[in-house]
């Protein structure tokens, strides 16, 4: 199953690592030891474990991965195979030529740091919101619709700096060592300022179609560089209360909106500074509308449909006419001749929802 050089005191490694040896994975009693009848997939199957995420599967052969994934799906046909890929998926070259992650026999599902990267730039005024707009719609068009509603939409991880640090103006994590990212903390104002655009990320999440995922802590405002220093313990009765209170409202709408669960979708830039999205379901005439301000100033709205006409859903018909209500403030908005009129404050989300009986 290894590879190695001359003695068995040398073999092949992950980057190096000792502690980490590298395996032949197409080699047969691997394969076997992993994927056969009564491998490793089998066994925790039968505790219940039946979904899988892959470690940097971008060095992982496209052949391993297919067999994985129909070992996976024998033992439950509705387990998950997700990768860890952090480019776009569509368009990655490996031995094979170009990898087959998107192609319906590989992997389900990809971690979306390209949506990362895209909300982290607006949210940060590296970018604007034309930019995020064009991000969103490239994956939307290189990848299948199953795969990119599947896809994991996530702001931080054990990988990166965590969201409140990194919407706070934090350095590149590239740029600086680790002993300067042990001890750096943002300002009060940068710190106050990162927590609001985390609640606009957040809602992000909460609003485009892909599985939102939550990284343990952001919900309560916990910060840090990137690995170690974004591993901290949870601040137990020490949450920041705003961001709690802004989190628990957006994935409780999440939770309870068929329209953001699955619903269509139309998203685009209003202007520079501000991006909307909109899900409904035709069926039942449910209707999500986020609107974002990542400015400092304070911004009018008024939005129609056809004023965000781009995506597979563009031609889709959709009107906006019932009252709605925003899940962060409970502010009313009553569309007026197909319209959405609001003011939107600086720094400021407003996730409306319709009223299902």
């Amino acid at each position: 199953w290894y590879r190695f050089a001359g003695d068995r005191k040398h073999y092949d490694s992950w980057w190096g690592f000792p502690s980490l040896p590298n395996v032949n994975e197409l080699e047969p009693g691997y394969t076997d030891f992993i994927a056969g009848e009564h491998g490793v997939l089998s066994h925790w199957a039968q505790d219940g474990a039946t979904s899988w995420r892959l470690d940097v599967a971008d060095e992982l052969p496209d052949e391993f991965i297919r067999i994985l994934r129909k070992r996976l799906k024998q033992n439950d046909p509705e387990g998950v195979l997700l990768g860890e890929v952090w480019d776009d998926c569509s368009n990655k070259y490996g031995p094979e030529g170009r990898r087959g992650y998107v192609s319906g026999d590989e992997l389900d599902s990809a971690m979306n740091y390209p949506f990362t990267e895209a909300a982290i730039s607006f949210l940060t005024a590296r970018t604007d919101a034309y930019a995020l707009d064009h991000a969103l719609q490239t994956l939307r068009e290189h990848y299948p619709r199953p795969f990119f509603e599947a896809c994991l939409n996530l702001i931080s991880s054990h990988d990166i700096i965590r969201a409140a640090t990194a919407l706070s103006g934090a350095p590149d994590r590239n740029a600086v060592s680790r002993k300067v990212q042990a001890t750096y903390r943002p300002s009060e104002q940068d710190q106050k300022k990162g927590y609001l655009r985390l609640i606009l990320a957040a809602a992000l999440q909460m609003s485009l179609p892909g599985v939102p995922c939550v990284y343990y802590g952001d919900e309560a405002g916990m910060t840090g560089m990137s690995d170690p220093f974004n591993r901290g313990t949870y601040p137990w009765g020490s949450e920041n209360e705003a961001v709690f209170a802004g989190y628990s409202a957006l994935m409780r709408a999440r939770k309870e909106s068929a329209a953001l669960k699955r619903g269509l979708c139309r998203m685009g830039a209003l202007s520079p500074e501000v991006f909307a999205v909109l899900r409904w379901l035709p069926e039942s005439g449910e209707q999500a509308l986020l609107l974002i301000n990542r400015g400092e100033r304070e911004q009018a709205v008024t939005l129609h449909p056809d004023d965000i006409p781009q995506g597979a859903d563009g031609e889709a018909p959709i009107t906006l006419d019932q009252p709605m209500t925003d899940v962060l403030t409970q502010e009313m908005l009553l569309p007026v001749d197909g319209q959405a009129r609001t003011t939107l404050p600086p720094l400021t989300a407003r996730l409306y929802l319709t009223k299902q009986d």
